[in-house]
């Protein structure tokens, strides 16, 4: 008898978005039966996923959510999540991301639900925000650890995190980082992709990738690049990816006199042949779980800077795969980026130890221990 599990997130976007679809994809279809509860309120490539999912074949069930707190439409997913859950013979309810981790906890209790595990990504009391909202953050993550059997954090720093503010007692807190596969096929040269971009002859070229949203700091490495441009003449960074600030960062290139050093790609598909050519990669993020782009990153065997958050920091330190800088500190984000592309000795060092890494992070090694943990809790 297959086991049979709904996954349930707010928005169907982004490194949740993959973690999921790796889960509803990758976990044989022999053994379990999977559907997922989501919104596609948040931007409109939402239902664009929704429906390659359903073309695969997963049952999806849409919901009334919405990113920010909405005591309306946050009721009435309530109660639709409840009836879903009720009306079907689900085994496991695995809830992801803060919005949807709450809402989806308290809908598996009052259906009666007992084998329920939440998977964070991040806490919303990691993000950069008032101290009364962490506050409160804190105390509806404690709250709603009630109605969970386990939550599985992706990196060490965010069980510290969990553990540091009390959110559960440690026997509820497992670790299961991300995993992304291998092996990957490339198209074009990295001679090829630099010549697209018009990389100078002799230019040093930094990629960063994330979706262009506050968590990312994007603001923070155009500044850094600003402090270097007058250094590294040649240097051209490429910024790929789309979100809703993409607009605002473009401005901000001729703001500062950067425009003809940022290269703004919106999303690539064959984004491995970038990762290839890049010279060094660059994550200025916020707050973060662990990043799916630092993990591609290491795979292609580049050297990383990154901001001392989540799993990007603790990777970084782990790995010793390049150097973490706190956030926000466009200074210490210029040195950092210096440092890594004036010691070439350093930097092959580090890229070389990212190749070795990323065996760590696997997709295989990922799905069978939440495999594992799902034959546990049942």
């Amino acid at each position: 008898m297959k086991i049979k599990i709904l996954h349930i997130l707010e928005a169907f976007v982004g490194g949740t978005r993959r973690h999921v679809c790796d889960l509803l994809l990758n976990l044989p279809h022999s053994e379990y039966e999977q559907e997922l509860a989501c919104s596609i309120l948040r931007e409109e490539s939402c239902a664009v996923h929704v429906k390659q999912l359903e073309e695969k074949g997963i049952k999806v069930h849409i919901l009334p959510m919405q990113r920010q707190i909405s005591p309306l439409s946050d009721f009435f997913s309530l109660l639709k999540l409840t009836s879903i859950i009720k009306k079907n013979d689900y085994q496991i309810i695995h809830t992801h991301s803060s919005k949807a981790g709450f809402i989806g906890r308290i809908a598996a209790y009052l259906a009666g639900k007992t084998a329920v595990i939440h998977t964070p990504h991040v806490f919303p009391f990691q993000m950069q925000c008032h101290p009364f909202l962490r506050f409160f953050y804190v105390h509806l993550e404690k709250f709603a650890s009630n109605f969970c059997k386990l939550i599985i954090c992706v990196s060490e720093e965010e069980k510290k995190s969990a553990l540091k503010n009390k959110v559960t007692s440690e026997n509820k807190l497992l670790i299961i980082p991300n995993g992304i596969a291998l092996s990957h096929q490339t198209g074009q040269s990295p001679t090829q992709i630099r010549s697209t971009l018009n990389i100078p002859n002799g230019g040093l070229l930094i990629g960063s990738v994330g979706r262009l949203s506050i968590q990312k700091g994007h603001i923070f490495l155009l500044e850094a690049i600003r402090i270097l441009s007058s250094r590294f003449p040649l240097m051209r960074c490429l910024i790929a990816g789309n979100g809703e600030l993409k607009e605002e960062l473009i401005k901000k290139t001729y703001e500062f006199s950067i425009a003809d050093k940022i290269i703004f790609s919106g999303h690539l598909y064959n984004i491995e042949d970038y990762y290839d050519a890049f010279d060094l990669a660059v994550f200025p993020s916020l707050w973060e779980g662990l990043p799916y782009a630092m993990l591609e990153a290491m795979r292609a065997g580049k050297a990383i800077v990154g901001s001392d958050v989540g799993g990007l920091g603790d990777t970084i330190r782990k790995e010793h795969i390049g150097m973490a800088v706190p956030p926000a500190d466009p200074n210490a984000l210029a040195e950092a980026i210096t440092l890594m592309l004036v010691n070439h000795s350093h930097r092959n060092k580090c890229a070389e130890n990212a190749f070795k890494a990323v065996k760590n992070y696997s997709i295989d090694k990922m799905i069978k221990e939440i495999e594992t943990v799902y034959h546990k809790i049942i």
